[in-house]
């Protein structure tokens, strides 16, 4: 009797294995297939590409009235003559998901590394960017160390209470939660009123260096050092002019703040890091009811120029 518990305890567990390991490979592996970012890297990667350029929708982004449909990434590989460029862009991807990937690529063996550029938006540093759920991507980050997400273990998910009572710093002393921020206004009459609130969400939280996409951002550099990637970080373009004519309080010097504890953090870091916070005007940007770092084809060009001019450094120190 003993023996024959035993075996059909064997026999089960075998017949366990046999049925659902397959089946737990397929689905992961239809979940790799439904993660076009990673194969475009896979790709990139294997043509031995020059540049890979990192991006949230700001690369891809164009306006309605752009005759010039091309992206930052497809600028720039234009704009290079002895490199191309591969861009690799989801919108609201940041610097915990560019960490990923970085990590990733850190991990093939290639003679040749590519240059990677990674955009620092000062807009995800912000809990409306940060901590939105959906843009935590658990599973992409899960399937780029190589296992699926069911079976997460590391990355923890954020809950839309723990999303929607988080505190917003305001400059008139009030005390807000972002769920106060989240509904966005359509009437003509509020249009001023949405642009000061999405100023502030977006651009005037506090930030110190111990935040963790800067952190993040910092282990990118770290993982460069040691595996000899060369990184090119830019601080992505924002429209502090209109800021300005709204008047808000305070916010060129939190501007520079926030610049400054960037650059401070990542001072040690042997990359090429381009400050572009500050050097376009409104004519430059494109967006709608709240402001963001979304740009037309003329900002879009403007960025890709200085993209060229810091790989021309890397590539000719």
């Amino acid at each position: 009797m003993k023996n024959f518990i035993q075996n059909s305890f064997l026999f089960c567990t075998i017949g366990i294995f046999v049925v659902f390991i397959p089946l737990i490979y397929i689905k992961y592996s239809m979940q790799i297939a439904s993660f076009p970012e990673l194969q475009t890297l896979k790709k990139a990667l294997k043509s031995n590409k020059d540049v890979i350029l990192f991006g949230s929708s700001v690369n891809r982004h164009t306006s309605s009235n752009d005759t010039d449909k091309r992206s930052i990434a497809e600028m720039l590989d234009k704009l290079l003559t002895k490199q191309n460029v591969v861009g690799i862009s989801h919108g609201a991807y940041q610097a915990d998901i560019y960490l990923e990937f970085v990590k990733y690529i850190a991990k093939q063996k290639r003679d040749e590394k590519p240059i990677i550029i990674i955009p620092i938006n000062l807009r995800y540093f912000s809990p409306e960017w940060d901590l939105r759920p959906s843009y935590q991507f658990a599973k992409e980050k899960c399937l780029l160390n190589g296992y699926p997400f069911w079976a997460n273990f590391k990355y923890r998910e954020i809950k839309e209470t723990e999303f929607h009572n988080f505190l917003v710093y305001n400059p008139n002393g009030r005390i807000e939660k972002v769920k106060d921020y989240l509904y966005i206004s359509t009437k003509e009459l509020d249009k001023l009123s949405e642009m000061r609130k999405g100023f502030i969400f977006h651009y005037m939280q506090p930030l110190k260096a111990n935040h963790r996409k800067l952190k993040s951002l910092l282990k990118i550099c770290e993982i460069g050092k040691e595996t000899d990637l060369k990184i090119v970080m830019y601080i992505t373009p924002i429209d502090y002019t209109y800021a300005e004519q709204l008047k808000i309080q305070g916010f060129r010097q939190h501007l520079y703040d926030s610049v400054n504890t960037i650059k401070s953090t990542l001072a040690s870091c042997e990359i090429e890091l381009i400050d572009l916070s500050m050097v376009l005007n409104s004519s430059y940007f494109d967006y709608n009811q709240r402001p963001n770092e979304h740009l037309n084809m003329s900002g879009r060009r403007e960025v890709a120029k200085a993209l060229k001019s810091a790989i021309y450094h890397i590539v000719n120190p």
